[in-house]
């Protein structure tokens, strides 16, 4: 039976396994220390394997929370589903192992180290695929002998090597298509005879007149029409901070004209500066309905930079 699992395995899989090894393995005695990798690691090298042509998998953009010098902050980043489903694989046939680890600021880590059967699996792995993915490990020459690490700058994840090599990967440059949407909160979640949300349907036309920037071929596409999508995030909030939120936001005030918000400003370091310089992409939030200490309905304009073009 065990056998038969193993025979699943695609050469995506193989490849995946023998990338993991090399930065994630199990001590083989006492005296061996044991190295994991983590699994942003792995994110950023299978993108770049998908770049060299050496996994075939797809990506899409996607928001994750990176961790860095003691602070969090939200980026896109090319995911690929098909390879994080391909490391749900190994770990479900025991390739490789998973670890669960906690930063300062208490946000949990995932890490992944291959296993004594996944080293015996890596040692059948065929001598072309072996070399395809040290194409992805290792660094180009003259630092070929040297394993690569993912660093992260604060905006960019970097490809270095000990001995000076340093690239910089695309992989937070998203991909997007142009499209137009307007918000939605179901009804259950709002105060009866409260404002109604602003429709965009208006200029579901202009998408059609947009571009992309998609950078390869897909093979599917899928054209929706009339489609509500919820997403959800756990944000623990206790009443006094609800309470602050509202203020903050203006709901108090008798006359709701919103306001602007911009993320990751350091004004603290320009407090005696007459003018405070914010990139482009400002938001815009304005407070539809709330209840005091319990909860608070936004609708905001985000405004990311986008290449020309798109809508």
């Amino acid at each position: 039976v065990r056998q038969a699992q193993l025979g699943q395995l695609t050469a995506n899989h193989a490849k995946l396994v023998t990338l993991i090894s090399h930065f994630g393995s199990c001590a083989a005695s006492l005296s061996e220390g044991e190295t994991w990798v983590r699994s942003t690691t792995v994110e950023v090298l299978v993108y770049e394997g998908i770049q060299l042509g050496i996994f075939d998998f797809d990506f899409a953009p996607q928001s994750r929370q990176v961790h860095h010098s003691g602070l969090t902050r939200r980026l896109y980043m090319n995911i690929s589903q098909e390879g994080s489903g391909a490391v749900e694989d190994i770990l479900e046939w025991r390739l490789i192992r998973s670890l669960k680890m906690l930063s300062k600021g208490h946000h949990l880590i995932t890490a992944y180290q291959i296993t004594e059967e996944g080293r015996a699996y890596v040692s059948k792995v065929d001598k072309q695929q072996v070399e395809e993915v040290a194409r992805i490990a290792f660094a180009p020459s003259p630092y070929h002998l040297q394993l690569v690490d993912v660093e992260f700058s604060g905006k960019q994840f970097l490809i270095t090597t000990p001995s000076g090599y340093t690239r910089t990967s695309d992989i937070t440059d998203a991909e997007d298509v142009s499209y137009v949407t307007s918000p939605y909160i179901p009804a259950s979640l709002r105060v009866p005879q409260s404002e109604i949300l602003q429709s965009n349907k208006d200029r579901a036309e202009e998408a059609t007149s947009g571009v992309n920037n998609k950078r390869g071929v897909t093979s599917e596409e899928l054209y929706l029409s009339t489609v509500h999508m919820l997403t959800a995030s756990y944000m623990p909030l206790n009443t006094n901070a609800v309470g602050a939120l509202s203020s903050l936001l203006g709901a108090h005030h008798p006359v709701r004209i919103g306001h602007t918000l911009a993320a990751e400003t350091h004004t603290d370091e320009t407090t005696s500066a007459a003018s405070v310089h914010f990139k482009v992409g400002l938001s815009r939030a304005r407070v539809l309905d709330w209840e005091a200490g319990n909860f608070l309905n936004l609708q905001t304009d985000v405004h990311f930079p986008e290449s020309q073009g798109i809508i």
